[in-house]
């Protein structure tokens, strides 16, 4: 069983929200599941964003791992992306009838939802110890937390990932763009040969990754890190912030029309399907492309590091210790590494577990893994980053649907947004 919940897009949502719904929830009660009385299993209810077709296979191995365990399969399928995620999730919460299971993205601030008992901790005997023995040591460190686990981790993610159509770039006889100069130099010539030289949407989340790129345009990790935490002197931020909106409005004349609100996954056939020479994206994208040999997955234009964060499962806190239970059979019916390879493979991305076949995984996730083992790293999981990602990505899509922007006062805004957020 299904059903579509719609989460309002909210600029800048915050914890706030799900702190607040503690005032409430210890006096309102939780949702009774039925179970063996009415002759039915126990019912395991999930809430995703998982809504796309190329999803559906990832989808599907957590369904059969939870009817294997002889759970009964209800899902709550959200729209609007993360924020939706946060919003309907802090809703339930506030009226006493959360989910069992809850997608979420790791970091510190399922750290403070454990401590906050808005989420339940897992402990290392429900696993069987088996999770330290499997996972990478970066997903250990970030779901440790008081000798048990925040979470359940199912996949990493890149961030910064540009993929390219292979038949176009050939053509045109143009190699891959090692900066974003690049790309707009050979823009035109894309661009008159009939194709669009840019696929991209002005969802929110989307834009965050394509102006992330602008912004690591030539920088290292510390480099990058240094700018968002305002660190290097408002001279020196100031110039990279400057430099990246003019990158902004330089690919705006090559972008496809249909830009407003477009779904990632229709952004990603433009080039798939032979319409677009590029679109930068998470490596998310994998399943859609697999076993296409026409596009490929690439580093970003001017990148030097990889941009990671990783999918999980939350689990709320709940009052009867029926239903907590039955949270237990789903979590270890699902902390053993067959499970975590095979949702991988489903959803693409780097396995959580350390020993993986690579030969197992599409081309755009082992690419994935080689670059996760053999370059810097930059984890962007914690509360801090997800402030500063809101800000500018919601700077970016003004400053994108604006008619006559002015890179000089949208860099000005965005340096004083992320001097605030970084003095919290």
């Amino acid at each position: 069983m299904s059903k579509v919940l719609s989460g309002r897009n909210t600029v800048r949502p915050s914890f706030i929200l799900i702190g607040l719904s503690l005032l409430v929830i210890s006096a309102l009660p939780s949702k009774v599941v039925a179970g063996g009385d009415t002759g039915h299993a126990p019912t395991f209810d999930l809430m995703h964003l998982w809504l796309a077709d190329i999803e559906a296979p990832a989808l599907q191995v957590l369904r059969n791992a939870i009817e294997t365990a002889g759970l009964e399969w209800h899902e709550h399928r959200v729209q609007g992306n993360f924020y939706g995620i946060r919003t309907t999730f802090s809703e339930l919460v506030s009226l006493g009838v959360p989910p069992k299971a809850v997608f979420w993205i790791g970091g510190d601030e399922l750290t403070l939802m454990v401590d906050a008992k808005v989420v339940r901790p897992i402990s290392g005997q429900l696993t069987r110890g088996r999770l330290r023995k499997f996972l990478r040591p970066e997903i250990l460190t970030q779901i440790s937390h008081d000798g048990a686990y925040t979470s359940l981790p199912l996949v990493i993610h890149l961030q910064n990932v540009a993929l390219v159509n292979k038949t176009i770039l050939k053509l045109l006889n143009l190699d891959h763009f090692n900066s974003w100069k690049q790309f707009i130099e050979a823009a035109p010539r894309i661009k008159d040969a009939g194709f669009i030289p840019l696929a991209m949407s002005d969802q929110h989340w989307q834009l965050r990754f394509l102006f992330q790129s602008m912004l690591s345009d030539g920088l290292s990790k510390d480099e990058f890190s240094d700018l968002l935490l305002a660190k290097r002197g408002d001279a020196w931020s100031r110039a990279q912030l400057l430099k990246a909106f003019k990158i902004l409005l330089a690919v705006k004349p090559f972008a496809n029309d249909d830009f407003l609100d477009l779904s990632w996954n229709e952004v990603i056939y433009k080039v798939r399907d032979g319409q677009a020479a590029l679109t930068i994206s998470g490596d998310f994208l994998a399943p859609s492309i697999r076993k296409i040999e026409t596009v490929a997955c690439t580093q970003v234009p001017g990148e030097k590091f990889v941009s990671w964060s990783f999918d999980v499962l939350a689990f709320p806190t709940l009052k009867s210790p029926q239903e907590t239970q039955i949270q237990d059979r789903a979590i270890m019916a699902m902390s053993n590494p067959a499970f975590l390879a095979n949702f991988a493979i489903k959803k693409g991305g780097v396995p959580v577990i350390e020993k993986v076949n690579s030969q197992e995984l599409d081309n755009c996730s082992a690419r994935s893994l080689t670059n996760w083992t053999t370059m810097d790293k930059l984890f962007l999981g914690s509360e801090r980053w997800r402030l500063q990602f809101n800000s500018i990505s919601s700077i970016a899509q003004d400053f994108w649907r604006s008619t006559d922007p002015d890179p000089g006062k949208y860099a000005d805004l965005l340096l004083q947004e992320i001097k605030s957020i970084s003095a919290e």
